[in-house]
């Protein structure tokens, strides 16, 4: 009896290891390997740019709250005239005198602090998705969907960013005593917050890219899912032990020594 249910046992541990291979086996038919390259291209992506525009919001946010800057008069090289413009436009309250401008320095801040938390989440987020890619894990489709949503805000973000600056970058020839500072400064932080304007595009594709190759991804497990699941794993039934026979006793007896004896064995002797 002790035999068959570790036999029992056995064979159960054999089943539920195979319904695990199969599993296993199924869901890596459902991710192509075209998917999986597609995935990891567009998490080398997003880890490139979030490391990038985190530490740029960032340093923006610490320059924000730094005691301001003391300007020079004197100009010495192209660089510190792009300096001067950035800081006075978007990094200084103190210094800024441009009052018709949408995104002044605190809305600016408060903005950076924006990019600077979903930076920081669509670089972990990649690198998780990269791993998963490369492993093939089970969680391909959910980082997928999670990637293509940090990325989509972030893509809305840029574009509602982009058409402010662009309405102060109109707007700089308005301004009392403007130079070509005004068009400098709002120039390049455009640029940035439209990351190059291609590479904004690329961000838009491969979302709209990464949600249909999730849901791909999942109607497919779903279907072998669907396939698979008319087959049930049996469980293990322990039989009840047989009922144990009664213990025949057999009256006792003395010999003429004083020993006992049982009456059956009598006849032994």
């Amino acid at each position: 009896m002790f035999r068959n249910k570790i036999r029992q046992v056995s064979q159960m541990k054999f089943i539920i290891r195979n319904y695990y291979l199969v599993s296993k086996k199924l869901f890596k038919m459902t991710v192509s390997a075209s998917q999986r390259t597609l995935g990891k291209v567009a998490a080398l992506l997003g880890m490139i740019q979030g490391f990038g525009w985190s530490g740029l919001s960032l340093t923006c946010i610490i320059l924000y709250n730094m005691s301001p800057k003391n300007m020079n008069n004197t100009i010495t090289s192209y660089s510190q005239f792009i300096d001067d413009s950035l800081y006075t436009t978007y990094l200084s309250a103190e210094l800024n005198s441009r009052l018709s401008f949408v995104i002044r320095p605190r809305d600016f801040t408060i903005l950076m602090w924006f990019y600077f938390l979903l930076s920081a989440g669509w670089f972990f987020g990649s690198i998780d998705q990269f791993v998963a890619c490369h492993y093939n894990k089970k969680r391909i489709s959910t980082m997928m969907m999670i990637w293509g949503s940090i990325t989509g805000v972030i893509s809305v973000i840029d574009l509602v960013l982009t058409c402010l600056l662009l309405r102060d970058y109109i707007h700089c020839g308005e301004e009392p005593n403007i130079d070509v500072s005004c068009y400098l400064a709002v120039g390049i932080v455009m640029t940035l917050a439209a990351r190059g304007y291609i590479l904004w595009l690329i961000n838009v594709g491969f979302t709209f890219l990464m949600f249909c190759n999730a849901w791909e991804i999942i109607k497919k497990e779903y279907a072998e899912r669907k396939k698979f699941g008319n087959c049930t794993i049996p469980r293990v039934q322990l039989q009840d032990p047989p009922p144990r026979k009664p213990v025949q006793k057999y009256p006792r007896e003395e010999n003429s020594h004083g020993m006992e004896f049982p009456s059956h064995s009598r006849s032994r002797f």
